[in-house]
């Protein structure tokens, strides 16, 4: 699968432009993210991620460890680790003791989100709280996601992970 992400105007207008494309409403979701990074480097991000609503069958919270690559504006995920916990006090302990003892807490946020199916292609609208709303596309291929952003009122697409964004301006609000 292939990814792309960008900033929209309004998320209503976008969950009525993907509708009006034939996509179909699968559910809402609403989580918290946390972002760390080891001994303060920048390359390499580790996201606890806190479900607090969502329609997928996961436990309460996730720990993510990938690599984000972009070709243009194309986003190709590797996954190094992901691993699902019942509490955060769990999750924490566990990349306390077999991650890195030095993980510095970089940003935290919640989103808040609107999934839809069009064909095999996964839609995701989101309100990241803190920062814009924005859609992002799941698709087999390149021409799928263009084609569905061609449907959606696109202000600025992406070329870095939301946990980067993020984690860059809170660093600048922090300063």
């Amino acid at each position: 699968m292939q990814e792309a992400r960008a900033i929209i105007q309004d998320i209503e207008k976008a969950k009525i432009a993907v509708e009006a494309a034939g996509a179909m409403y699968k559910g809402n979701y609403k989580f918290r993210d946390v972002i760390f990074k080891e001994n303060d480097s920048d390359d390499d991000i580790l996201r606890m991620r806190i479900y607090i609503k969502s329609n997928w069958p996961t436990r309460k919270v996730s720990v993510i460890r990938k690599k984000t690559e972009f070709n243009g504006l194309i986003q190709k995920n590797k996954v190094i680790l992901k691993l699902e916990f019942e509490s955060e006090s769990e999750a924490l302990e566990f990349m306390s003791k077999k991650i890195a003892k030095s993980l510095i807490m970089k940003a935290e946020y919640v989103r808040e989100g609107w999934e839809y199916q069009l064909k095999s292609a996964r839609i995701f609208i989101e309100d990241i709280k803190g920062w814009k709303p924005t859609v992002e596309i799941e698709a087999e291929t390149a021409a799928d996601i263009e084609n569905i952003f061609d449907k959606i009122e696109v202000i600025k697409r992406l070329h870095e992970s939301v946990p980067e964004i993020m984690c860059r301006l809170q660093e600048r609000n922090n300063n």
